[in-house]
């Protein structure tokens, strides 16, 4: 059975998507007519449903690697307005085994999305998740709300996961017109490099894609730790602590 403090922090890094490292480069706006507002179409009663597969890492006189999968599910069930009169959505979220089993409720979290940007809000935790107009290559800090000490454990390993950050911590990838991902094909896929940064002992990786009208449809983290190793070394074999996570949509409304 999966401990309540792995499936809190497994939550955290699907639905959030944690981020440090980012791209700072020429702006080309990929689409006039539209600021991009329906890559998260957000009204009550909408759900959606994600395959989650992990595999994470632990060490005490040898490397244990487990492996988990279950299903997630975000579901819309209230509004809002907060302080500055914006509309704010209010997220269940539900874990599962399979397809067999009954949801658990297990988090809960809020998104506000302005005419600048898209906030995701759980556990104390405050993401600027999209900004808009959406535009290849444009960046933007997506942690300035998190501040660079703070830890986020994984199978009892700490991560000072946003002191790697710069000032820019997210940015557009592309859009393609049509992908293929794992759980199906989705149409106008935008790519959002969320982390990704490498050195003797950590990686940090993070990145996801969303469909428009549809959502967040595939998001993949790694968060690893190792000792001292040959930096020419593929490093997830040679990964001690943390946790590699990649989650595909496999139903929505």
């Amino acid at each position: 059975m999966v401990k309540m403090q792995f499936i809190k922090t497994l939550v955290i890094i699907l639905i959030t998507g944690l981020v440090i490292n980012a791209c700072d480069s020429e702006v080309e706006v990929l689409d006039e007519t539209t600021f991009g507002y329906t890559y998260t179409p957000l009204e009550l009663g909408k759900f959606w449903i994600y395959k989650t597969d992990s595999i994470y890492f632990s060490k005490e006189i040898v490397v244990t690697i487990d492996s988990v999968s279950v299903e997630i599910m975000e579901e819309v069930v209230d509004t809002f307005r907060n302080a500055n009169n914006e509309l704010v959505f209010s997220l269940d979220q539900y874990l599962r085994k399979d397809s067999s089993a009954s949801w658990e409720l297990v988090g809960n979290s809020f998104v506000t999305s302005s005419k600048s940007k898209l906030i995701k809000s759980e556990f104390g935790l405050d993401f600027i998740k999209l900004v808009y107009p959406v535009a290849k290559n444009k960046s933007w800090n997506g942690n300035v709300y998190i501040g660079s000490r703070q830890l986020i454990t994984f199978q009892g390993e700490p991560f000072e996961l946003f002191s790697y950050w710069n000032n820019n911590s997210y940015y557009y990838v592309d859009i393609k017109p049509k992908e293929l991902i794992s759980s199906g094909s989705f149409e106008n896929v935008l790519s959002v490099e969320e982390a990704d940064y490498t050195d003797e002992i950590i990686k940090i990786k993070s990145n996801s894609k969303y469909a428009d009208h549809i959502g967040m449809v595939y998001h993949e983290a790694w968060f690893l730790k190792r000792g001292f190793a040959n930096p020419n070394t593929p490093y997830d074999p040679k990964a001690e602590r943390g946790v590699i996570i990649r989650q595909y949509l496999i139903q929505h409304n």
